[in-house]
């Protein structure tokens, strides 16, 4: 296994081999710097990411039917000419019907989705440009729809707008996975809490739909096979997988669903399966763990990414003191968990908790 390197809003792992020694650090491969997706004090809630998907405010999923989400938008139709058509996503593709009649695929260009707010304003998202083979990460893996969106309210004359709010700041292939930064991926079937960081287990996932901008959490869980629609025989993930992915993501140490990180903020990483391959070479260098990550956060903590930090997001966020103070942040939350270099000569397999470990990059 390789270590991933990325700046806060994406994600990748890679593939290769990982040596470690008793002060955990990793001897890497080439590594690849793209950005998480969680936002910091920018971000009105923790799973919205810096390029997510704005009406009147950040939102990441819609109900096909009459029912609001939580930020109170709900879904209207898609309307081709005068005509309403119901939105039904399939899987990954946006799919609109009409009584017996379907459109699907590149069929479904040219519609233009209405959504309300709760303040009864209607707004017109327009299917702009519908991309059929979005690669899923590793290239090679498969693919998966993708689509250009641009809204304004209905009626007026406003020039439209890209859904996602951010997409000028992205820098390529090691912030999108390849993704044209332009657009937004929809899936079905799993909904999240963004309170608690994890996916909602027991929540009703019939009608509902997710979307993820490039360069969003959710966008990258569904491009690296981190949901059930993208997951395959091939690349599987489990539901524990997906919520580890999400704790390491948001620096959820404690698993309570508290993120210490912000935008911006360098972190590596790689998985247990060794699927991903780089897709930006630089320099090798050497990498501190962080931690190691499984469903319910940190199972060991051997230097928080924020540990002697001087970003002025990360001060403006937890204060200007938070480079020493971290560590007390932390433990006000939750008992902290062993330091990494405690467990380091054990079965490296069984520290691993099956999934992930974090590093700070060295740069």
């Amino acid at each position: 296994m390789a270590l991933a390197c990325f700046r806060a809003a994406s994600f990748l792992a890679v593939t290769a081999g990982l040596g470690m020694t008793a002060g955990c650090i990793i001897e890497d491969d080439p590594a690849e710097t793209v950005e998480q997706a969680l936002g910091g004090a920018s971000c009105p809630f923790e799973i919205c990411g810096s390029n997510n998907p704005v009406l009147s405010l950040p939102f990441f999923e819609l109900y096909e039917g009459s029912a609001p989400n939580e930020q109170g938008l709900t879904l209207d139709g898609i309307y081709f000419g005068a005509i309403k058509w119901k939105v039904d996503v399939v899987g990954n593709q946006l799919t609109a019907r009409n009584g017996a009649l379907v459109k699907s695929g590149l069929d479904v260009q040219g519609g233009k989705i209405r959504v309300k707010d709760a303040h009864g304003t209607v707004f017109q998202i327009t299917v702009d440009e519908v991309i059929e083979d979005t690669q899923l990460y590793p290239p090679g893996s498969g693919t998966t729809w993708s689509y250009v969106l641009t809204w304004r309210v209905y009626g007026s004359r406003d020039t439209p707008v890209n859904l996602c709010s951010d997409p000028e700041s992205l820098m390529g292939e090691q912030d999108t996975l390849y993704q044209y930064k332009y657009s937004t991926v929809l899936f079905e079937g799993e909904r999240y809490d963004e309170d608690k960081l994890m996916v909602r287990e027991r929540a009703p996932t019939a009608d509902w739909f997710n979307l993820g901008c490039a360069g969003h959490l959710l966008a990258k869980m569904h491009l690296t096979h981190h949901t059930q629609s993208s997951s395959t025989a091939t690349y599987p993930t489990n539901v524990r997988e997906r919520d580890a992915m999400m704790k390491m993501v948001s620096a959820d140490y404690c698993g309570i669903g508290e993120p210490f990180t912000v935008g911006g903020t360098p972190l590596s990483w790689t998985d247990d399966h060794g699927w991903l391959p780089h897709v930006w070479d630089i320099e090798a260098y050497d990498v501190g763990i962080e931690a190691r990550f499984g469903p319910s956060g940190a199972t060991c903590l051997e230097k928080p990414r924020l540990a002697g930090t001087t970003d002025p997001a990360a001060l403006a966020e937890f204060g200007n003191d938070v480079g020493n103070s971290i560590w007390h942040l932390i433990e006000a939350k939750c008992a902290l968990p062993p330091p990494c270099s405690t467990i380091e000569d054990n079965d490296v397999e069984k520290t691993w908790n099956k999934h992930l470990v974090s590093g700070n990059p060295q740069f």
